[in-house]
């Protein structure tokens, strides 16, 4: 076997990949189904030299746009990482807006600031309940916990508490493991 498919394995193995996740990779990397089946099997053929591409890590652009794409996706789950991103991106992107905004118009009263606030809100109010509501179902709480969030100073506080917490491993009731 050659020595990059050996490294391969190995990182993707320390990585927490499953043998059918690896197997899945090298048949879209070109390997055929019986040389991949001997090698998880019980023998190893030597294989040809292949350039196989290590276990994509994902950036904080990703799942900030996957947010857009389900903006309307009130099933399943979301990944502390998906929802962290689009809130910390959400941040940033207004205070580039509110930053831009002071620039061209010189002086800012409160008012012209809250405009760009409400419009900037109002655009992003769809996808940011759906991923919290995800986000809260991948620590298995409904999302009617939402709800909670207008008791003042503990609902706040017990939210962000379910937002910072690690989903449940594996699937439950609200669907699959957003991490695999």
């Amino acid at each position: 076997m050659n020595q990059e498919l050996e490294n391969y394995i190995k990182e993707s193995r320390n990585s927490g990949f499953t043998d059918e996740q690896m197997k899945q990779e090298l048949k879209k990397a070109g390997w055929q189904d019986e040389i991949i089946n001997q090698h998880f099997g019980t023998g190893t053929v030597p294989m040809p030299p292949i350039n196989v591409s290590k276990p994509e890590k994902k950036s904080f652009v990703y799942y900030y746009i996957k947010c857009f794409k389900n903006y309307i996706n009130f099933k399943g789950r979301a990944s502390r990482r998906e929802y962290w991103s689009f809130v910390l991106g959400n941040m940033l992107i207004f205070s580039i807006f509110a930053s831009i905004y002071a620039i061209i118009f010189g002086n800012v009263d409160d008012l012209e600031l809250n405009i760009v606030s409400i419009v900037f809100s109002l655009i992003m109010f769809l996808p940011s309940l759906a991923v919290f509501v995800r986000r809260l179902q991948d620590t298995n709480h409904s999302g009617s916990w939402w709800f909670f969030g207008l008791v003042p100073i503990v609902g706040p506080v017990v939210l962000f508490l379910f937002t910072i917490r690690v989903g449940l491993a594996g699937d439950n009731k609200y669907g699959p493991d957003p991490e695999k």
